[in-house]
């Protein structure tokens, strides 16, 4: 998004769309619509975290904010699953 903003070139949104429609409609990055990252042995909270910050900024760019129940998820998830007894 910025890319196009520098720019002016309006193709560029086509192709973040792309790319954020495939990495967010993927079955196998998202099984059961959350995101799940192994490479760190395990499903790694803080990737998650760094990857729907990234997302946010086009969705807030869009009009159509089309990865907003996406980002939902993401949140429910990480709120019901990442959470340990220190949080409030």
């Amino acid at each position: 998004m910025e890319l196009n903003r520098a720019t002016g070139d309006a193709s560029l949104i086509t192709k973040a769309r792309a790319m954020a429609g495939a990495s967010t409609t993927s079955a196998l990055l998202n099984p059961g619509g959350i995101l799940f990252d192994n490479g760190g042995g395990g499903d790694v909270p803080s990737f998650k975290g760094i990857y729907v910050r990234a997302l946010t900024a086009p969705n807030k760019s869009l009009a159509d904010r089309p990865y907003t129940p996406y980002l939902h998820r993401q949140a429910d998830s990480a709120y019901t699953r990442d959470r340990s007894s220190s949080d409030s």
